[in-house]
């Protein structure tokens, strides 16, 4: 087995807020920050939203992200061994999952 990591770094939080509102679970299990952020931003219009997301601490929009990403990780996977058969490269993808690095 092979395991990949992948950096993230300098996120537009404020292009990705659609995702935030509409992508997500209502609940984040095992993330008490981030579920009390999510349940504050989906009460709110795009736009103040968006505002909210200026004032809100970095580590908070982190885990919201990890929280996006580990959300799709089944669809991130299969999107993985999409591109590697089309390019000739036969694998499997044993699973996909973001943390916050502090």
């Amino acid at each position: 087995m092979i395991e990949v990591k992948l950096n993230i770094s300098e996120v537009d939080y404020a292009s990705a807020i659609d995702l935030f509102l509409h992508a997500l679970p209502d609940e984040l299990p095992g993330n008490p920050v981030a579920a009390a952020a999510l349940h504050q931003i989906k009460k709110l219009p795009s736009a103040a939203a968006r505002t909210a997301l200026k004032v809100m601490p970095e580590d908070t929009k982190n885990a919201l992200a990890a929280a996006c990403v580990n959300h799709y990780s089944d669809k991130i996977s299969k999107m993985a061994v999409e591109m590697a058969q089309k390019r000739g490269v036969p694998l499997k993808v044993d699973g996909v999952e973001a943390a916050v690095k502090k």
